[in-house]
């Protein structure tokens, strides 16, 4: 599969079939999947450019949307984070049957309510993953598995976030860093509400030092 050879896939996940776009550049050794965050956007612009970003440093992606059509329109759906976490986990069983992807070491990479769905997925469920990145997340809404993980996580916050910046500070105060391992930094987001240079270089510098094979 070349670089650019991005396929779109139908993943079996529990009782639905999800949309998901799958790109593995030859030399990916690990791949990160991207957890939608925004409730209800497909393939939301923020997500989509933090993966091109990523297999530009040699990562594969998955982008994957957790909710079918029909329940993107449902609003107790879009708001069911146990729904969407158990779905991300189904999602690497998933991954777990594919000939290309079965041994390769993966992360989650969760924007906004993303990332707390990224959390329960890790310390609820048999996620598989082996690193967590979040960006511009509710912490608050997943604040008890951010507490029980103990897989390596980054939470990045954008500084004029400052409701973020509160629970961000509030949850870190309140865990053992050595134990659990999370670090939580400050980070930019372009003033286009994309990522910046710095939340990819950053995301990436984790998840090459923990997704090493």
């Amino acid at each position: 599969m070349n670089h650019r050879s991005a396929r779109a896939v139908k993943l079996r996940v529990e009782d639905a079939t999800l949309d998901g776009r799958l790109t593995i550049p030859p030399e990916a050794t690990a791949l990160i999947v991207l957890v939608n965050g925004q409730w209800g956007i497909r393939y939301a612009s923020r997500e989509t450019e933090v993966a091109a970003a990523l297999r530009d440093r040699g990562f594969g992606t998955l982008l994957v949307e957790l909710l079918t059509p029909e329940e993107d329109g449902d609003r107790d759906c879009r708001f069911a984070i146990d729904l969407h976490a158990s779905r991300l986990a189904g999602v690497t069983d998933w991954l777990d049957r594919q000939h290309r992807t079965a041994d390769m070491p993966r992360g989650f990479l969760g924007v906004g309510p993303g990332v707390a769905t990224a959390l329960r997925a890790v310390s609820h469920h048999d996620s598989e993953s082996r690193a967590v990145v979040g960006v511009d997340g509710r912490v608050d809404l997943g604040a008890d598995a951010l507490a029980a993980t103990t897989i390596p996580t980054l939470l990045l916050v954008d500084t004029d976030q400052a409701h973020l910046m509160r629970s961000h500070t509030e949850a870190y105060d309140d865990l053992d860093e050595s134990a659990h391992r999370h670090v939580v930094l400050r980070s930019v987001v372009g003033a286009d509400g994309t990522a910046s240079t710095d939340v990819v270089a950053l995301a990436s510098d984790w998840f090459r030092t923990h997704l090493s094979p």
